[in-house]
């Protein structure tokens, strides 16, 4: 009989034990915010960060910025090479606003690029296209971004920079040629020497030790 007891006692307490670990939370879940409204940004080019009232929102071009009360707001995006672009938008509770920046089509937001040579007459290639221009050059209206500049003149080694341009600054660049009926200054940039450091040349061999 007390066999049967403790068994029956074990078995309402293994039932007991699973029934306390399938219990579930049944609390509600946070409210969410009532009568709030959503802000879409985006920007061409994309990753502007996102200021709303002077304060980093922490969200970056395009995304939407939730939970926003109803009213006014001073939207300011920061873009790198861009001069900050702010404007005021009203937000509407239970509604989405959209705000849509193209930094490519305005013009307060292009810079300027000056080219110069010595000697000057220089074609100028800029990112791999060939301008048409020759030194001296001042390109206008120039979207702030890294330009590589190579300039070719017969008789001369071609000569190559790369340069940044930003907004309503203007970036100037002088590449001084080096005549090549002088001396043959071999480099990486104008020949197929593994390395701007060599030592010797034996037979026609680049001997490079470090």
């Amino acid at each position: 009989m007390k066999i049967i007891i403790t068994i029956s006692l074990l078995f309402i307490l293994s039932l007991s034990l699973n029934s306390c670990e399938k219990e579930v939370s049944t609390s509600p879940p946070d409210p969410m915010p009532q009568n709030s409204g959503k802000l879409f940004i985006d920007s061409k080019p994309e990753g502007a960060h996102i200021y709303l009232n002077g304060k980093n929102t922490g969200f970056n071009t395009p995304d939407t910025v939730p939970y926003l009360d109803g009213g006014s707001y001073k939207i300011t995006l920061k873009l790198n090479l861009f001069k900050d672009s702010s404007q005021i938008v009203t937000i509407r509770k239970d509604s989405l606003t959209t705000i849509f920046m193209d930094y490519t089509i305005n013009p307060t937001m292009k810079g300027y690029l000056n080219v110069d040579s010595y000697p000057q007459g220089a074609t100028i290639t800029v990112n791999d296209s060939l301008t048409g221009k020759v030194t001296p050059f001042e390109f206008n209206n120039v979207l702030p971004d890294s330009y590589h500049v190579i300039l070719k003149k017969v008789g001369y080694w071609d000569w190559s920079y790369t340069t940044v341009v930003k907004t309503g600054r203007t970036s100037r660049i002088t590449g001084a040629l080096e005549d090549t009926s002088v001396f043959v200054n071999y480099r990486m940039s104008n020949s197929n020497i593994p390395t701007n450091y060599l030592n010797l040349v034996i037979n026609g061999l680049l001997i490079h030790t470090v």
